[in-house]
Parts: structure tokens; sequence; C-alpha cells
């Protein structure tokens, strides 16, 4: 097995990409962050 390094474990996003200064900026999100197996086995499915 492999050892990760740094570089293998970050990732540098260009700010310039965004629209906004600061996530006060941004509307409330509406709903769950997570993957759909993680979700259904909350949900009791």
């Amino acid at each position: 097995m492999k050892s990760l390094t740094v570089d293998d474990l970050y990732r540098q996003c260009d700010t310039r990409l965004f629209t906004f200064k600061t996530t006060d900026e941004l509307p409330p999100f509406e709903g769950t962050i997570g993957r759909d197996r993680a979700l259904r086995a909350k949900d009791g499915e």
C-alpha cells in the first residue's frame, strides 16, 4: 500500500472562480449534504 503525501491530500481552489467574498453572502442551504446510502440509513430505509 502506497503512503499518501501532503500533495496527495491537499487540494487548492482558485478563489477567483467565486462571485462572493464570504459565505455570509450566500443564501441558506436547504437540504442535506451527504451520501445517498447514509441518508437512507438515517431514514431507516
